[in-house]
């Protein structure tokens, strides 16, 4: 343990407060946006009675998504107000602690991005829209890939702690950024059998790759938060091992495949505009 870089001053837990209100904001964004999908979807026949104005199994696969969005978004929130009252703003046990709330800000922000593109898939918004919304989970993806490696490393650019074997900070992290960006390249070619379809009934085939999907993203943001409830009770020096034991660096590499494999899967479901109603692309 060394003296911090002075260059470098960012404090996760001081941004802590700041976190925990966007995810919040996030939150109530995408509990709305259900809400405004369940009951705006529903209308009176000509005997009054109540019932939906679209088939309600096309809404199902946006809805999972804002679901576990949600889910995600208020795990983060309530992580991030807990991380603002930690006193250890000098340690580098911040960052491995704050990776936890930050993973499931990630998670909940693809998530949206998954859903916005889903909804403008079942509304028939082919051509620039539902094209545009590809890219914006593209570019979620692109912008947790340069989020999670900067906020885990930070620790290793503030000089709070030396890895071992000894790496250059920006080597580190530029491996880490383009494991996770290459979830992309992965997730645009895995869908071309895993996506989710629309056939000219407007009947969903393969539904249980969204599900598995949803499922493993609630059960991430579960264990993060698990994790982050043991890695507060742990001594800090501690969690500085995480950097600098052979261990901590093979638990570090198996996240990273994890996320790799999850942010993949989330661009391998992304409806892209070259597929229509009973095409696949």
């Amino acid at each position: 343990m060394v003296a911090a870089n002075p260059s470098l001053r960012w404090n996760l837990i001081d941004s802590s407060s700041s976190f925990s209100t966007f995810s919040a904001v996030l939150a109530a964004f995408m509990f709305a946006a259900i809400v405004l999908l369940l009951t705006r979807e529903l209308h009176r026949d000509l005997r009054g009675r109540i019932e939906p104005a679209i088939e309600t199994h096309l809404i199902a696969q946006p809805i999972a998504l804002m679901l576990g969005a949600l889910f995600s978004l208020v795990v983060a929130a309530f992580l991030f107000a807990a991380m603002a009252g930690d006193g250890g703003k000098l340690e580098a046990a911040q960052f491995v602690e704050g990776t936890m709330p930050c993973l499931a800000l990630s998670l909940g922000v693809v998530q949206m991005a998954v859903a916005l593109a889903w909804l403008l898939h079942i509304r028939g918004l082919y051509g620039p829209p539902l094209e545009l919304a590809g890219y914006v989970v593209d570019a979620a993806i692109a912008i947790v890939a340069v989020f999670l490696p900067g906020v885990f490393l930070s620790a290793i650019f503030q000089h709070l702690i030396h890895p071992v074997p000894p790496a250059d900070a920006g080597s580190i992290w530029l491996v880490m950024v383009a494991g996770l960006l290459l979830a992309i390249v992965v997730g645009r070619v895995a869908g071309r059998w895993a996506r989710p379809k629309l056939d000219g009934k407007n009947q969903v085939h393969q539904p249980g790759v969204l599900r598995l999907l949803n499922v493993i993203s609630v059960a991430t943001v579960v264990v993060a938060t698990v994790l982050w409830n043991i890695l507060s009770s742990t001594p800090k020096t501690d969690l500085d091992s995480i950097y600098t034991t052979p261990v901590g660096i093979v638990v570090t590499v198996v996240v990273l495949l994890l996320l790799i494999a999850i942010f993949a899967a989330f661009e391998a479901v992304t409806p892209r505009d070259s597929w229509k109603s009973g095409r696949p692309s």
